[in-house]
C-alpha cells in the first residue's frame, strides 16, 4: 500500500519511505533523518484527523509526553511537528518483530516471556511515575530489539482519540478503533472510564495471556461483540489452557486481569515482584481473623517518586567492594572443588550465587533508573554462566565497572547499585577494585536510542 507521502522530503529533513503500518487515525511510514543520518519510524495523522485541530493539538501534547518518558524500554520519540498540514512525529525505528509476530508462530517459551514483560513493566513504571498512562499495551506494540530488549512503543495516539467527539468515536469504532484495541482493553475502559495506571497493567495481563496460550482471552465476529465479552464474560482459566504453565506466571497474569480494578496490583513495581515469585513479592502475615498486616515491599522495587533516597559517595562504594573482597577471599579459603553434583534428572542443582544474581536481577529490573532493565538483563546472563559452570569473572568485572559508572551518571539507583556491587563481588576471581576507581567504561555497544533526543 502507498501513501502520497513516500518519496517526499517532511519538514525538509524526514525522507519517506515505505508504508510500516497504518492504523484508524495515523500511518506509519519508514524514513531517514538526512540531518543525522540515521533510519527513523514517522508517524502521520491522517487527513480527516489532521483536520481537526483539537486532535492536532491533543496528537502534539501525546507525543510531548511520550517524548519525556525516557527509559531504554520505551521506544524513543524524537522530534514532533506540523509540515504543510500534516502534523507528524518521528520515533526510534527497531529492526526485529513485535511480540505478536513471535505469538503468530505459537506459545511462547516462560522465561523469556517473564523477562520481557519485566522490560515492559519498567517502561511503564517510567510512564507512569512521569504521569503517563500508555492506553493500548498489546502484543503489536511491543517491539523485540536485535539485543535482547523489549520496547513498549505508540504511547499516546489512544489517548488522542478520547479527543472526539461521540460521533467521531462512534465511527472509528465500526472500523475496529474502539478508544484503544477492544479485546485487550480493561473492562472498564470500553465503557469510556478512564485510563489509569492498573488498566495499563491489566492490558499487559491479556497480552501474557495470549502469548502463553496461543489465544485471546475475548474473541468475537466484531469489536462490539469483543467489547461485549470484555465487559461481561469470564475468560478461559489460563492454568486450564497451560496446565505446566509456572503457577506463580499463571497468578500474576489472572490478578492483572481483574475485572475488579481494586483487585489488580497497585503499580508496575508490585506485578514486577509478582512476576519474580513470593520472594521479591508484598509480604502479607496473618494475623487474627478479622485482619491482616501488610509490609512493605523493599525500596528496590518502590517507584522512583516513592523510593527513600539517601547519600551515596565513591567511599562508599570502596567501603563496600573491600568488605566483600574480604568476604570472597575467606570464601575461597575454606571452599574446595569436588565432584559436579547432579539432581535425578542429570541437571545440576540450584546454585546459591546464581539464584541471588537472579534475585537482584529482579529487584533492579524496575523503577531504579534507566539502566535498571539493562543490569538486570547482563546480571541473568551472568548467572546462567555461574549456573552452567561457565566462565563469569569477565562479565562480573565489566558489569561491576559499569554499574558505578552508571550511578555517577544517575543512570542506575544508590539501592540497585548497592545491590549489584555487593553481588558481582561474590564472583570467584572478580576484580573489585574497579568499584572504588570507577572510571567510566568504553561503550559496550551502541548507546541506547531511547536516551537522545534531538
Amino acid at each position: 500500500m502507498e501513501t502520497g507521502l513516500q518519496g517526499t522530503l517532511l519538514a525538509g529533513r524526514y525522507e519517506i519511505a515505505e508504508l510500516l503500518g497504518t492504523g484508524g487515525m495515523a500511518d506509519v511510514h519508514a524514513a531517514v533523518d538526512r540531518k543525522l543520518e540515521r533510519t527513523v519510524a514517522v508517524k502521520t495523522l491522517r487527513p480527516a484527523m489532521a483536520a481537526r485541530s483539537d486532535v492536532r493539538r491533543r496528537f502534539e501534547t501525546e507525543a510531548r509526553a511520550a517524548a519525556s518518558v525516557s527509559h531504554p524500554n520505551a521506544v524513543a520519540v524524537f522530534d514532533t511537528g506540523e509540515d504543510d498540514g500534516v502534523p507528524y512525529i518521528v520515533m526510534e525505528r527497531l529492526p526485529g518483530e513485535t511480540l505478536a509476530d513471535r505469538i503468530a508462530r505459537g506459545p511462547v517459551e516462560q522465561t523469556w516471556l517473564r523477562g520481557v514483560a519485566l522490560d515492559v513493566l519498567g517502561a511503564l513504571g517510567a510512564a507512569h511515575a512521569a504521569g503517563v498512562v500508555h492506553r493500548d499495551v498489546k502484543p503489536g506494540n511491543v517491539l523485540l530489539a536485535e539485543d535482547g530488549q523489549a520496547k513498549i512503543g505508540d504511547f499516546g495516539i489512544a489517548k488522542s482519540l478520547e479527543a472526539l467527539d461521540d460521533h467521531t468515536r462512534a465511527d472509528l469504532t465500526g472500523t475496529n478503533q474502539l478508544v484503544g484495541t477492544p479485546a485487550y482493553l480493561a473492562p472498564e475502559r470500553i465503557d469510556s472510564g478512564p485510563a489509569t495506571p492498573r488498566s495499563d497493567l491489566y492490558s499487559l495481563g491479556v497480552t501474557l495471556y495470549e502469548a502463553l496460550s496461543g489465544q485471546k482471552p475475548f474473541t468475537g465476529d466484531n469489536p462490539m461483540a469483543v467489547a461485549f465479552a470484555v465487559k461481561h464474560d469470564d475468560p478461559v482459566p489460563l492454568g486450564d489452557l497451560c496446565p505446566d504453565a509456572d503457577p506463580a506466571l499463571v497468578a500474576t497474569v489472572e490478578r492483572a486481569m481483574a475485572r475488579d480494578p481494586a483487585a489488580r496490583f497497585n503499580d508496575a513495581g508490585e506485578m514486577a515482584a509478582s512476576l519474580s515469585g513470593p520472594a521479591d513479592s508484598t509480604v502479607v502475615v496473618a494475623a487474627p481473623a478479622d485482619a491482616t498486616a501488610v509490609f512493605d515491599r523493599p525500596p528496590a522495587l518502590l517507584p522512583p517518586a516513592a523510593r527513600p533516597r539517601a547519600p551515596f559517595r565513591p567511599s562508599h562504594v570502596l567501603l563496600l567492594a573491600g568488605l566483600v573482597a574480604l568476604l570472597v577471599a575467606l570464601a575461597a579459603i575454606v571452599t574446595r572443588p569436588g565432584p559436579r553434583a547432579t539432581t535425578a534428572t542429570g541437571a545440576p542443582p540450584a546454585n546459591p550465587l546464581a539464584t541471588e544474581l537472579r534475585d537482584v536481577a529482579t529487584r533492579v529490573a524496575v523503577g531504579d533508573g534507566p539502566k535498571g532493565p539493562e543490569a538486570a538483563t547482563r546480571l541473568r546472563a551472568i548467572a546462567d554462566k555461574v549456573q552452567n559452570g561457565g566462565d563469569a569473572l569477565g562479565d562480573a568485572t565489566a558489569l561491576l565497572r559499569d554499574a558505578v559508572a552508571w550511578h555517577d551518571d544517575e543512570q542506575l539507583g544508590d539501592t540497585a547499585t548497592t545491590a549489584v556491587i555487593a553481588v558481582l563481588s561474590k564472583v570467584p576471581g572478580v576484580d573489585t577494585s574497579v568499584a572504588s576507581t570507577a572510571p567510566a567504561p568504553a561503550p559496550r555497544h551502541p548507546p541506547a536510542k531511547g536516551h537522545k533526543h534531538d
